[in-house]
Order: structure tokens, then C-alpha cells, then sequence
């Protein structure tokens, strides 16, 4: 999945069983990857904006899903890192999850405990969501959670996040943390559709955020 933006690290998979499918005039007659649910995923190499060049106090990422027929089973949307630090994005018991840790004494802005927010999510339906990053090394941050424009929470209480596992769509790859505690198993997969990723080494402010949920929402 080719990166227009300022990076040139693009999503890869180069197992062909892994391989997500392009399919064109899907969401509002554009195209998305889907994702099938049972073994695919892309992988985003290591690199300094994503993660190891931290350590890091601001991200923002956007994303254009929608979901499958199923949002019971825990799946990953989004996610880097591991058990001992990372952010992700995940559904599970038909709530989509935000989520944000770095339990290692690292140094300044470290450690703070993983926290989470959620919002209930349906089957077979397009969203647009906004995850907010803004750390700092006082650990009196935040993480801040939109769906199609909304706020559905807030995670206080956030420092500084350290050099971790590169970024994956679509799977758990090498462990992560979920609201039951860390996992280090590969799978997670998601069942459904990204139409666009979207990345930015800031915290976007509102007018920024309200810009770019108008363009996805169109």
C-alpha cells in the first residue's frame, strides 16, 4: 500500500497467503484494502517517525474503516509496539478500543500504565476515527478518541512514548496489550475494510482534526 505522504515507508506483505485485496468503488465509489479475517495483514517497516526514533510525544492517526460482519471477536485494526509499549486500535464484543501504554521506566515521561477507551461499533458499517496523541514528560498527557467526528473519551494521565515494535494493519504481529492484559501471540486478525491511513508525527488541533474528518467523510 503505497505512502503518498511525507515518508516513503509504504504497508507490505510479501507472503502471498497474507496479502489483504485491493477492490475498487467500495466506500462512496472508492477503493479500501479488505482484509479477510483469518491470516492478512500489512506491515509498515521500522523507521524514525513511527517508532524508533523516539522518544515520542505527539501522534495523530486517521483511518476509514468499515467493519464486517462480525465484531465479536477480538481484532486489530491498528497497532505498534508490544506488551511492554505501543499504541493501538482494536474491536472486541462489539466495542472499538483506543489504547496507549509505556510501562518501562524508560526515562522522563515514563512509566505510565495502559489505558484504554471504547465505543460501540456495529457490523457492515463505515467510520471514520481520529486517535489523538499528545504525551509529554510530566505524564499529564492525554489520548483522545473520535468516531465520524464525535469524542467518545479521553485517556488521561500520559507521558512519553519510547522506541518499540514497528507498525502492523490489520493483525497482532509480536504481541501487543489489550484491556485484559498483554498478549504476545500473533493473529487478531480484522474482518473488514480500510479505505485510508492516515499519520502525523503532531497532535492535530481541532480545527486540523475537523479538516481532515470532513475529507474522509466525503
Amino acid at each position: 500500500w503505497v505512502n503518498y505522504g511525507g515518508n516513503s515507508q509504504s504497508a507490505d506483505q510479501g507472503t502471498a497467503a497474507n496479502q489483504p485485496t485491493f477492490l475498487t468503488t467500495q466506500i462512496n465509489g472508492l477503493p479500501v484494502v479488505r482484509f479477510d479475517g483469518t491470516n492478512d495483514y500489512l506491515d509498515i517497516a521500522s523507521n524514525a517517525d513511527l517508532d524508533n526514533g523516539g522518544p515520542y510525544t505527539l501522534r495523530t492517526f486517521f483511518l476509514t474503516i468499515r467493519t464486517g460482519a462480525n465484531v465479536t471477536n477480538r481484532q486489530v485494526i491498528y497497532e505498534e509496539g508490544g506488551g511492554s509499549r505501543g499504541l493501538n486500535i482494536y474491536i472486541f464484543n462489539g466495542q472499538l478500543y483506543f489504547a496507549g501504554w509505556n510501562l518501562v521506566s524508560d526515562g522522563a515521561g515514563s512509566p505510565w500504565g495502559f489505558s484504554s477507551i471504547n465505543t460501540a461499533v456495529t457490523t457492515n458499517t463505515t467510520y471514520v476515527l481520529s486517535y489523538v496523541y499528545s504525551g509529554n514528560n510530566l505524564g499529564t498527557g492525554n489520548i483522545q478518541g473520535f468516531i465520524n467526528g464525535t469524542s467518545f473519551g479521553t485517556i488521561p494521565n500520559v507521558g512519553l512514548l519510547y522506541n518499540h515494535n514497528p507498525g502492523v494493519l490489520g493483525a497482532e504481529i509480536s504481541g501487543t496489550y489489550y484491556e485484559t492484559g498483554s498478549s504476545s501471540s500473533d493473529g487478531k486478525y480484522f474482518g473488514g475494510d480500510i479505505a485510508e491511513f492516515i499519520h502525523y508525527n503532531t497532535a492535530v488541533n481541532i480545527a486540523q482534526r475537523v479538516i481532515v474528518e470532513n475529507y474522509l467523510a466525503s
